[in-house]
């Protein structure tokens, strides 16, 4: 048995990684060398401190809409240790599977401190109310664009997608709805989750009365997910000289659903897959689409090195600790 997951993990994390890679491997090896130097002179100055800007920009939002749902219930608090926890979060996203492997280190590292049935249910809170701007900004966008490109059944894909967020976010908060999966969800989990599941569960409700954090970490999402499409959208200006902001706002939500839903680190390689068809879409060349791809994930990456900066502090703090207490043992 403990072989068997074994196996499946190693199989799992093999796909992820070849799914991360192998569409950044397929977008570079299409490209003309000499194509991409004229691109590359072509680049506005201005695009690396913009998007460094707005990357940094969205990841800081990201922190400030998790304290602002968790300051109600733990009013004590302090905003400088839920934003050390979240860059933890982020730096090792880099490496973990899936866009909520950045959740969970920092829900796990703030649990440690506070009840955790209210970090999971902030955590979840902060997760739905990000998936739902996004839904309401790309269906936005799509208002605004032509139609007839789309494929067949997009509109009903759509609409399911927001029935489906819909449907979460009223489970979310209603203890009626919710109550007759308790004994199917007993039946399929063993007691001790069950109860953690349960506990959680609870840590969501009792925010049902917040409704000023609601209101207001519904609108830093809105903020933070505009912040991400400009991301894009500037970037996309500066490397090929195109300003679609109604197509931006209409598909880069899209793809960010899509790539944080599957299982590599922060979406990549689904989102650069994506971003190629977008691409084509748009009719930009793949040399500026290898530029482009370049760009957001040396600096998207880089920056989430930032992250790295508590974990460093932690471990010189623990290792001068550890010396002092030998010293005075000795």
């Amino acid at each position: 048995m403990e072989h068997t997951r074994g196996l499946r993990g190693k199989i799992g994390r093999s796909i992820a990684l070849i799914t991360a890679i192998l569409p950044v491997v397929w977008i570079f090896w299409r490209l003309d060398f000499h194509r991409l130097i004229a691109c590359v002179h072509k680049v506005a100055w201005w695009t690396i401190p913009v998007l460094c800007i707005f990357i940094m920009l969205s990841m800081m939002l990201q922190g400030v809409r998790w304290w602002i749902i968790l300051r109600p219930m733990i009013p004590g608090l302090s905003f400088k240790r839920v934003l050390s926890y979240h860059f933890i979060g982020v730096f090792y996203s880099i490496v973990l599977p899936t866009s909520a492997s950045s959740d969970a280190v920092k829900t796990v590292l703030l649990s440690r401190n506070v009840a955790y049935p209210v970090s999971w249910g902030a955590t979840w809170l902060c997760r739905i109310f990000g998936f739902l701007a996004l839904v309401i900004v790309s269906v936005y966008g799509l208002l605004t664009i032509e139609h007839t490109f789309l494929p067949k059944g997009f509109w009903f894909t759509l609409g399911a997608a927001v029935i489906m967020t819909a449907v979460v976010f009223t489970l979310s908060f209603s203890k009626r709805l919710t109550s007759p999966l308790r004994p199917v969800i007993n039946k399929l989990v063993p007691p001790s989750f069950a109860a953690i599941i349960e506990n959680i569960r609870q840590g969501i409700y009792v925010y049902r009365e917040q409704h000023r954090a609601l209101i207001t970490l519904f609108l830093v999402s809105l903020v933070t997910q505009i912040a991400v499409i400009l991301t894009g959208c500037f970037t996309l200006y500066g490397v090929a000289g195109r300003l679609v902001i109604a197509d931006c706002f209409a598909f880069i939500p899209l793809i960010e659903v899509i790539a944080n839903s599957g299982p590599t680190p922060n979406g990549m390689g689904v989102r650069e897959a994506l971003m190629a068809l977008f691409f084509k879409y748009l009719h930009v060349s793949n040399e500026h689409l290898g530029i482009y791809v370049f760009l957001t994930l040396f600096f998207s990456i880089g920056l989430k090195l930032v992250g790295g900066l508590p974990v460093f502090h932690g471990i010189v703090k623990n290792y001068l600790l550890k010396q002092a207490v030998d010293r005075s043992a000795s």
